[in-house]
C-alpha cells in the first residue's frame, strides 16, 4: 500500500482548478444561452417587420395599379399626355420590385429564425402580430436614486461572458 500524506497541497490546487472550471462552463453555459435568447428574439422581430413591409408593398402595387388604371382612363377621355402613363406604369413596377425583395426578407429572416431555433427548413413559422397590445414590454425602470457608476456595476455583475473571463484569470 502506497499513500500520500503530505503533498504541499497540490490535492487542494487541483481541487481549487476543478472548482474554477466548473464556474466557468456555468458562466459560458448562461452566456450562450442569454445570446440564444437574444438572437431568437432579435430573428423573431425582424421576421414581423418583414410581414409588415411585405403588407405595405402590396397595398403600395395595389395603389399605382389604380393609378395606372386611372391614367388609362384619363388617356381615354383626352385629359392628360400618354407620358403620364409611361411614369404610372415605372412607379408600378417599382412597387412590383420592392414586393419581390420584401417577399425574399422575409424567407431570409423565416430561415435565419428556423436556424436560430434548430428547426427544420420545412417547418412552417407562424407570427403572432403584436398589434392588439402595444406588442412591446415596459421598459425597466431604474431607481432614480442610483447612480451611474452603480448601474453600470449592476450591469457588469449581470454579464455572464465577463464572469467567465474573471474565474478563468482566478485559474
Amino acid at each position: 500500500v502506497n499513500q500520500i500524506i503530505l503533498d504541499s497541497g497540490a490535492r487542494e490546487d487541483k481541487n481549487g482548478v476543478a472548482r474554477q472550471g466548473v464556474f466557468v462552463a456555468d458562466d459560458l453555459y448562461e452566456d450562450t444561452r442569454q445570446r440564444t435568447i437574444l438572437t431568437v428574439t432579435e430573428d423573431y422581430y425582424n421576421l414581423l417587420e418583414a410581414d409588415d413591409l411585405i403588407t405595405v408593398a402590396q397595398a403600395q402595387v395595389t395603389l399605382f395599379q389604380q393609378t395606372v388604371d386611372l391614367t388609362n382612363a384619363q388617356i381615354q377621355a383626352g385629359t392628360v399626355a400618354q407620358s403620364q402613363l409611361y411614369q404610372a406604369n415605372a412607379d408600378l413596377a417599382n412597387a412590383r420590385v420592392s414586393l419581390v425583395q420584401d417577399q425574399n426578407s422575409m424567407r431570409t429572416s423565416a430561415a435565419a429564425l428556423k436556424i436560430a431555433l434548430g428547426l427544420e427548413s420545412d417547418v412552417p413559422v407562424t407570427l403572432e402580430s403584436l398589434k392588439g397590445s402595444n406588442g412591446l414590454p415596459d421598459l425597466p425602470v431604474a431607481p432614480a436614486s442610483e447612480s451611474l457608476d452603480a448601474l453600470i456595476s449592476s450591469g457588469n455583475q449581470s454579464r455572464q461572458d465577463l464572469a467567465a473571463q474573471s474565474h478563468t484569470l482566478e485559474e
